[in-house]
């Protein structure tokens, strides 16, 4: 069958007119059949696109939409809100570097005050919590792979830091035996060396997942 206006074969014709079959095209530019909607055009599978209508908003919703582009995404992109005289190339190198001698003694020196004032039997809550850090932030710097060897050290400290606990508990005072006290002086000097093997940015990244862990309460944390 052929569409008696182009010639064209067709499968079915879309309409009649004295006999003579024509095609939908044909049959809709003689005024044969309706003119199809662009809803329709859309639902039979054609490449037409309707245009974009604009959103309907509600009189209580305008000052929502107010001044607000509603014709794309965007990308909100996050920048540090930065004092003057902030300069990130010197912020990044800090990060990049080892920590300095004189911090790193500061540190060295209040652990070392925690653990006397431990050994004396008159530490504080203070000083155990300093102690307590101590062990977790060395043993996560362990499990990181620097300095692996410092794990058996930190199993030991880690019971006789409970066993302190559980003694002051009972009588107020804190005690470790000679075990716990040598352990934690191998932790001290094992924890300087570990600070010294790795960048600043990096230690800050150590003490944020020892935080992180304690907070999850993973299996392998022991609460104090």
């Amino acid at each position: 069958m052929k569409c008696a206006r182009c010639f064209r074969p067709i499968q079915t014709a879309a309409a009649w007119s004295g006999g003579s079959p024509f095609g939908p095209k044909c049959a809709e530019i003689m005024g044969l059949v309706p003119t199809p909607s662009p809803r329709e055009i859309g639902a039979h599978g054609s490449n037409f696109r309707p245009q974009r209508r604009s959103v309907w908003v509600d009189v209580g919703q305008q000052e929502m939409f107010e001044g607000a582009d509603m014709s794309r995404k965007k990308c909100i992109r996050k920048h540090w809100n930065t004092s003057p005289g902030f300069n990130p190339v010197l912020h990044a190198i800090a990060g990049a570097c080892i920590t300095n001698q004189k911090t790193l003694d500061a540190l060295v020196t209040r652990m070392l005050l925690a653990l006397d004032a431990m050994t004396h039997g008159n530490a504080t809550l203070t000083d155990y919590r300093e102690l307590v850090d101590l062990v977790n932030v060395c043993e996560t710097c362990g499990l990181e792979g620097i300095g692996p060897e410092v794990l058996p050290f930190c199993e030991q400290a880690t019971d006789d830091l409970l066993a302190a606990a559980r003694r002051f508990e009972k009588s107020q005072q804190f005690g470790l035996s000679g075990v716990g006290i040598q352990a934690l002086r191998e932790l001290v000097e094992y924890h300087r060396l570990q600070i010294l093997s790795v960048p600043r940015s990096k230690y800050e990244q150590i003490i944020k997942k020892t935080a992180n862990r304690l907070r999850s309460g993973a299996n392998n944390v022991v609460v104090f």
